[in-house]
């Protein structure tokens, strides 16, 4: 009898120390479900635009064919800049994010850029600035300036690791296309607008380098300040500062190869001949126009 009544109490026993082991696991254990990242929060910074293009300013003010690095061309980097330049502040504080280790690539408009990619700034005299484009240091995400003047313009959206926020920003600016496109008086240069295109296409033969494609936009005054992008056949991402010329028409005056190439090396010909160049022109406070330009070089 006595061994029935032990058999009858060894399950209960049994299942009794496994809850105990359980619960003691449960509590004495970190649960897997708390290792897994919480949801991304970003506290977005105020009054970004008006940041930028303020930046952008100073960059014509202040750096523009600036007479002291006229003397020595050469590719600068932000910190040289900044420290050349005691008010110029290159970055941009776009916001506070939480939860988030790193950032590994942001998007604007059509563009997906990644984490440590640069982006070079033509300012004038051979002159340019060259940095990453973006920046992340505790918990804050930081852009360079000239990329949200320009990015920015119709378009309120940042992505950020995939992730699409709004930002504050002041929207009212429009994207168009430009008036007229034709090369400066006496230039051997041929352009053709491209028919049915949905955007302003043109093609381009180019022979002489040291004339200049004339780019006219509606409303446009002498001495515009304007911040352009080119993007070509290999996606670089290329910024410069320019202003309007002060002749007829007020037009935007673009060296589509740079300045006196000799256009009859076989080491010319492979690099612009069959290029296809995207350009937009951000005129500050004006809005933003685009044209696409296929550049072919004769024989």
């Amino acid at each position: 009898m006595l061994k029935k009544i032990k058999s009858f109490l060894i399950l209960p026993i049994l299942l009794i120390s496994l809850f105990s082991i359980s619960l003691f696991s449960a509590c004495g254990k970190k649960d897997d479900g708390d290792q897994t990242p919480k949801n991304p929060s970003f506290n977005v910074a105020a009054n970004i635009k008006s940041a930028a293009d303020g930046v952008v300013s100073t960059l014509f003010s202040r750096v523009y064919n600036n007479e002291a690095w006229k003397t020595n061309p050469k590719t600068y980097t932000v910190e040289e800049a900044e420290t050349a330049f005691s008010e110029l502040n290159y970055y941009i504080e776009i916001g506070n994010l939480t939860n988030v280790s790193d950032v590994t690539s942001i998007g604007m408009g059509n563009l997906t850029i990644n984490k440590d990619q640069e982006f070079s700034l033509s300012v004038g005299n051979n002159n340019f600035i060259k940095g990453k484009i973006y920046k992340f240091a505790n918990n804050k995400l930081y852009v360079a300036a000239p990329i949200i003047a320009f990015e920015s313009v119709n378009n309120s959206k940042i992505k950020i690791n995939g992730v699409e926020y709004t930002l504050d920003l002041d929207t009212d600016a429009t994207i168009g296309t430009f008036s007229n496109v034709k090369w400066q008086n006496g230039s051997s240069n041929t352009v053709t607008e491209v028919a049915n295109s949905n955007k302003k296409e043109y093609d381009l033969e180019v022979t002489n380098s040291t004339t200049w494609l004339e780019l006219y936009y509606t409303n446009s005054s002498p001495n515009d300040l304007i911040l352009t992008r080119k993007i070509n056949n290999s996606s670089d991402l290329n910024y410069g500062l320019t202003k309007s010329e002060n002749i007829e028409g007020n037009p935007l005056a673009f060296y589509v190869v740079g300045w006196n190439k000799d256009l009859t090396t076989d080491a010319n010909k492979e690099i612009y001949d069959d290029m296809e160049i995207k350009y937009s022109a951000y005129i500050l406070g004006k809005g933003i126009k685009e044209a696409v330009l296929n550049l072919s070089i004769p024989e």
